[in-house]
């Protein structure tokens, strides 16, 4: 233990036995390949309680084995306001296991999206103030960035939602599930068209017997290209391209290879479609990056409140 301890980036999860509080791990919530889900709570001493969530990786599945799936930036100490991911600790069990800790959230942004379409009937866009949602996923996307760390499945389904004490409707928004597609492939609108592009040659060789090809290269500009359609769901509270009625086949995806996109609404403002539209550009060089999505956005709030 104490040469994970010591490791330069992630051994900080390990310095202490406890964060001021006492762990209760409860029922098993969902279960994955490599891991089980357990609700539970940390216990402080001045009786103060908070809901947390648990992964608990199985027997077997060691701390090390993690450096060959994430990068190493992934783990680096947290800044206070800037945690991009739910891990806040990781627990270690008497049976050799280990789990990460994290908040327990109270959904996802889809969630959240769907909910307020069926309380507003479908007839209006589902936020009064999609900016600020806007602001504070841009901002845990450019903390990633700044790690050279990459999401490769940014959509509204991996953005968890806590809602806030002060107001119902304000929301904490932590982008999750990042670097969740190494070595996987799942391909969808929200993709890039470079990496759907990609992904269909890769295909195609594997079909002509051609198993030789090299991995996808992802770029952050592919993450700005999801992040626009994020912007799309919450603007509209669609799936991309659900208005169109695009279908998720080989000759959907060929579309958006040459250059299709959702249509916005007249209602959106012509600042908000130049940056999203911006986002979607064919030429992935020519998008934004997320400290300029975050400059834009922050002018327009301050003008707006």
């Amino acid at each position: 233990m104490e040469h994970l301890k010591r490791h330069p980036l992630w051994g900080w999860f390990l310095e202490k036995d406890d964060w001021g509080g006492k762990y209760e791990v409860g029922k098993k919530i969902a279960e994955g390949g490599q891991a089980e889900i357990f609700e539970g709570s940390i216990m402080y001493s001045n009786g103060d309680c908070n809901e947390m969530a648990f992964k608990v990786f199985k027997r077997g599945f060691l701390v090390q084995d993690l450096q060959k799936q994430w990068p190493l930036a992934m783990f680096k100490r947290p800044v206070v306001g800037t945690i991009c991911g739910p891990i806040t600790d990781i627990i270690l069990f008497d049976d050799g296991r280990f789990g990460f800790v994290m908040w327990k959230y109270w959904g996802d942004l889809r969630q959240l999206i769907d909910l307020e379409n069926q309380e507003k009937q479908n007839q209006e866009p589902p936020f009064q103030h999609p900016l600020k949602i806007m602001l504070t996923f841009s901002k845990n996307m450019a903390n990633l960035h700044k790690d050279d760390i990459l999401h490769r499945g940014l959509k509204a389904a991996n953005i968890l939602i806590l809602r806030t004490d002060r107001e119902e409707t304000e929301y904490v928004c932590r982008v999750a599930d990042y670097e969740c597609s190494v070595g996987v492939l799942r391909t969808t609108f929200w993709r890039a068209p470079e990496i759907l592009l990609a992904t269909k040659d890769r295909m195609l060789a594997a079909k002509n017997g051609n198993s030789s090809m090299p991995a996808i290269s992802f770029a952050k500009a592919a993450d700005v290209y999801s992040f626009g359609m994020v912007c799309y769901e919450v603007l509209t509270g669609l799936l991309p391209f659900e208005s169109e009625g695009l279908l998720p086949t080989q000759e959907g995806y060929d579309l958006v290879i040459r250059g299709l996109r959702p249509t916005l609404p007249d209602d959106v403002e012509l600042w908000m479609k130049k940056l999203i539209t911006s986002c979607w550009h064919q030429d992935q060089s020519q998008r934004p990056e997320f400290h300029e999505i975050i400059r834009i956005l922050k002018h327009t709030e301050s003008c707006e409140f």
